[in-house]
């Protein structure tokens, strides 16, 4: 049975992300198994299951050479890889993410991380249920939430009160 690039280790049924790592040949890949895989070259080298209940949605390097994966279940993992993935941090809402936005949020709703983009320490996560945060990881703050729509539809639009800017 040909197994592809991932060899003994689990494969995902459904990768959910890569990003290059930073290092020449070698990235992160993150799958719906709960698994963070170094890829060197054409083949993982290395995994580590990292949320053994829930599917990852999304991975990226930050700025200092460390991994930032994003789980379906609201939590932000912060890793290395030296050369195997090791996980540092564990954050989620209210459990180490600060920020008055984000704690309106989860009362509500569980964000299932999907999309990231870094910029320096300003994290950008998307969610699959309608929702962007905007990340201070340096101070693990969510600095702002912006929820797009309700996760089935819009309940409800009005013009501005001023006509002006129209």
């Amino acid at each position: 049975q040909k197994r592809g690039i991932f060899g003994k280790l689990p494969a995902p049924r459904n990768p959910a992300g890569i990003w290059y790592s930073g290092q020449p040949g070698s990235a992160w890949l993150v799958g719906d198994n709960g698994c963070i895989y170094t890829i060197v070259g054409n083949a993982a080298a290395s995994c580590r299951t990292i949320s053994p209940n829930t599917a990852l949605g999304c991975v990226a390097a930050l700025e200092d050479g460390r991994w930032l994966a994003a789980g379906v279940d609201g939590f932000l993992y912060i890793g290395v890889s030296d050369p195997n993935p090791r996980l540092l941090h564990r954050l989620a809402i209210g459990e180490g993410l600060v920020g008055a936005e984000a704690e309106l949020y989860r009362s509500t709703a569980v964000p299932r991380f999907s999309n990231i983009s870094v910029r320096g320490d300003l994290v950008l996560l998307g969610t699959s249920n309608q929702a962007l945060f905007l990340v201070d990881i340096s101070k693990c703050e969510v600095l702002k939430v912006l929820q797009v729509s309700h996760p089935v539809a819009a309940w409800g639009m009005d013009f501005h009160p001023s006509l002006s800017i129209l």
